[in-house]
């Protein structure tokens, strides 16, 4: 069956198109802007069923993101689109081709291939790799990565070296950014972000103690500055093997605390300091 495409109808052209003496008002002729308004108010059933019999209404959810109330680039919605793969489980559950292994073809009589990360040939190339989810995704400043950013929000466990009973189940995304651009997040999520959309808790500097865990894992969104994450790093850190040898030496720092020339006292097995 032959299908001719609708030719696509720009939203500055709706006036000329309205002041037509054979105008017809159809779902189609509206501004793309509120088109895209209605597709915001749409379900998903309804929006399947649309799509069926429109192609227009195909790819313009593609244009548009939950929660956010502006419309991507086509540059953000790659970006989203990759961000979101990235955050899928099931890629930490199928085993692929391991990324730095360079098999030189199935049909060789002689299976090697070439390790990229020991620079080394092995012979047994057949090496699988699990992906784990996550990614970082950067681009060039001004791009709209902070709007990318803002519209994923996922909640996945990953293995952590703590007790059970110290984890809260959370869907919270943190941000850790420099401390000049706490504001700056701030303000991308209250203009770009639909109002009431995504509970958000901003650190309001290291002077300040934070909420307990249990509060924090009831916002959407956690915002907080590399200083905040040094600090909290000093005063939680785990105990490393050299200062359980010597607990009374936990916290200090610096050489003179550690290489004294006594093996008893120091936490490092050394007899003698001397300098270059």
């Amino acid at each position: 069956m032959d299908v001719d495409q609708m030719e696509t109808r720009y939203g500055a052209t709706y006036v000329a198109r309205m002041a037509r003496p054979n105008k017809q008002i159809v779902l189609t002729n509206l501004p793309t802007n509120v088109l895209q308004d209605v597709v915001c108010l749409m379900n998903a059933r309804d929006l399947t069923s649309l799509s069926g019999v429109c192609s227009l209404f195909q790819h313009m959810p593609n244009e548009v993101v939950p929660g956010l109330n502006l419309v991507l680039y086509e540059h953000q919605r790659g970006g989203l689109k990759w961000m979101l793969r990235r955050e899928t489980p099931s890629l930490a559950c199928i085993p692929q081709p391991h990324p730095f292994i360079f098999s030189s073809g199935s049909g060789d009589p002689v299976a090697v291939a070439v390790d990229l990360i020991e620079n080394r040939v092995i012979t047994n190339p057949n090496v699988m790799a699990r992906g784990a989810c996550g990614s970082m995704f950067c681009d060039e400043p001004g791009l709209g990565g902070d709007t990318i950013r803002s519209g994923v929000r996922y909640s996945r466990s990953r293995g952590r070296k703590v007790n059970a009973e110290d984890l809260v189940s959370s869907g919270a995304s943190l941000i850790v950014v420099p401390d000049p651009l706490v504001e700056h997040w701030t303000y991308q999520v209250e203009a770009h972000v639909v109002p009431g959309a995504l509970r958000v808790f901003v650190d309001p500097g290291v002077e300040y103690k934070l909420p307990f865990n249990i509060d924090l894992a009831t916002y959407d969104v956690v915002i907080t500055s590399f200083t905040r994450l040094a600090r909290e790093w000093r005063l939680h850190r785990p105990v490393s093997a050299l200062e359980e040898r010597m607990p009374e030496r936990y916290g200090f720092e610096g050489p003179q605390r550690y290489v004294d020339g006594n093996e008893e006292k120091c936490l490092l097995s050394s007899q003698f300091a001397g300098c270059e």
